[in-house]
């Protein structure tokens, strides 16, 4: 029997939607403008060296590693991440359990904001796809455990490439590297509930 769902993994979703309809009713008048205050949770807007310099400027630092993927630049780059977040969450969550999902979800938006750190220069960032390409590096490692990691990453790139195209180069793909590493490293941690049950797996 195919199982629906869960109530987190929607829940994550319509939290995504809820924080842009939210930052658009107050650029439209409609409600308190937060997006000037929303900006400082993208990665990069405020430098590691910046960061150190004040207990303020420090939580906005921390808190940008994991709130940037709330914030979404349109509403196709939100559609995108929700549904990449609606279905390879909900095979983490029927595979590994919701705290699975949660703590994956955490981890992996944190390595998307490292690697966008490291390796972008002087760009900021925002959007769930850290987490998407988390979570579909958990779920390859779980499907394909023999796999090598550098077949894997090419066709990650693969999948980078017409996105980039599409959003004329606007596509952070350091998170994109940095979230999918660490699902894939995270992913043998997690113990599985069932054995490969869902049809993606």
């Amino acid at each position: 029997m195919r199982q629906s769902v869960h109530p987190v993994v929607w829940g994550f979703v319509l939290l995504l939607f809820l924080v842009e309809i939210t930052l658009r009713l107050g650029d439209s008048g409609w409600a308190l403008d937060l997006r000037h205050a929303s900006l400082l949770l993208s990665v990069g807007a405020i430098s590691p060296e910046t960061a150190l310099q004040s207990p303020v400027a420090l939580g906005w630092f921390v808190a940008g590693l994991f709130g940037y993927s709330l914030l979404h630049g349109s509403w196709v780059h939100l559609i995108l991440n929700a549904v990449g977040i609606l279905c390879l969450g909900h095979v983490v969550q029927v595979q590994a359990g919701t705290r699975a999902f949660i703590l994956i979800s955490l981890a992996t938006a944190l390595g998307g904001a490292i690697a966008f750190l490291l390796l972008a220069n002087n760009a900021i960032m925002i959007g769930a796809s850290g987490i998407v390409f988390g979570l579909l590096g958990v779920v390859l490692r779980w499907r394909a455990r023999k796999l090598a990691l550098w077949r894997v990453l090419v066709v990650l790139a693969l999948i980078s490439l017409p996105a980039g195209l599409i959003f004329d180069a606007a596509v952070a793909w350091q998170a994109h590297l940095g979230g999918f590493l660490t699902g894939w490293m995270l992913a043998p941690f997690m113990p599985l509930r069932r054995r490969m049950v869902h049809p993606l797996m």
